[in-house]
């Protein structure tokens, strides 16, 4: 994320990336009960999440956009080994009762599957490189659920804010 030379840019991905790393960290309930973890069905190849992350957040007008209630129609299903679960994830996009948390979930998977599907025998640049390991696309679906829920939050980081401030958690 350090290449990230672009402030917005860089805390779109930075809150997303805490969102992913979330999920496998142990976390407790007010009561002290553990909460079960949201775990991938197989490894989850960080970095490719980072760069689909960095690919969608790179056109800040397109998100925008949607978050202005344009409509993105879901790219077709990858049959490939390297994209896990999803039928799974397409269940948990058609689940979205917000069409606009739906309509963001749909972009980043649009763009999970547009680099998925890229020939892996070509020589690309690493920006575009597709996943190394599989790509658990139901557990993608959901960290982007669990991310777009929150509009207001996406929309303070496009306007320029750190996600401390974004979030509320700034304390100046």
């Amino acid at each position: 994320m350090d290449s990230i030379h672009e402030p917005v840019v860089r805390n779109l991905v930075s809150v997303a990336f805490g969102k992913a790393w979330g999920r496998f960290a142990r976390s407790f309930t007010l009561a002290g009960e553990e909460i079960p973890l949201r775990l991938p069905a197989e490894s989850f190849d960080m970095a490719f999440y980072v760069r689909v992350m960095r690919a969608l957040f790179s056109r800040p007008h397109y998100i925008r956009r949607i978050l202005a209630g344009e409509s993105v129609p879901p790219t077709p299903i990858v049959r490939t080994p390297m994209a896990l679960n999803e039928e799974a994830a397409e269940r948990v996009r058609q689940a979205i009762s917000d069409p606009i948390c739906r309509n963001l979930v749909t972009a980043a998977l649009n763009e999970a599957r547009k680099r998925i599907v890229k020939d892996e025998a070509a020589v690309e640049a690493e920006l575009q490189a597709p996943p190394c390991l599989p790509f658990d696309m139901e557990f993608f679906a959901t960290v982007m659920e669990d991310y777009f829920s929150l509009p207001w939050l996406v929309e303070r980081l496009l306007d320029g804010q750190s996600p401390a401030q974004a979030s509320g958690w700034d304390d100046e």
